[in-house]
């Protein structure tokens, strides 16, 4: 289940800018409680579940985000998530960084 969630994380990350947003939970100084979370975000967070109030906010929030784009995806895009992902995954840690680095220069623009 970790996979999921890091797939999760990196497919909210390469392409947030080609979906459209999905309904935010509301974020306080707490963050966002597990049962503000949908039905369909605690089944694709559950092996977080045990943790999740221990999460910083913002971490709560990407994982919201990005379980309900997971959840809303086809299985076409689901495919491509993952392909996507074994991409990221075999990438080293520089080379991550480098794309780290290009997202948020294409965030600032």
């Amino acid at each position: 289940m970790n996979a999921l969630l890091k797939l999760l994380l990196c497919t909210w990350l390469l392409s947030a800018a080609s979906l459209a947003p999905a309904a935010e939970p509301p974020v306080n100084q707490e963050g966002i409680a597990w049962q503000q979370l949908s039905a369909k975000q605690q089944q694709l967070l559950a092996a977080q579940q045990t943790q999740w109030d221990q999460l910083p906010p913002r971490r709560q929030l990407a994982l919201a985000r990005g379980a309900e784009r997971f959840g809303d995806m086809t299985s076409a895009q689901r495919s491509e998530a993952n392909q996507r992902f074994g991409r990221w995954r075999d990438l080293d840690d520089t080379e991550r960084a480098e794309m780290r680095d290009r997202y948020q220069q294409f965030k600032d623009l």
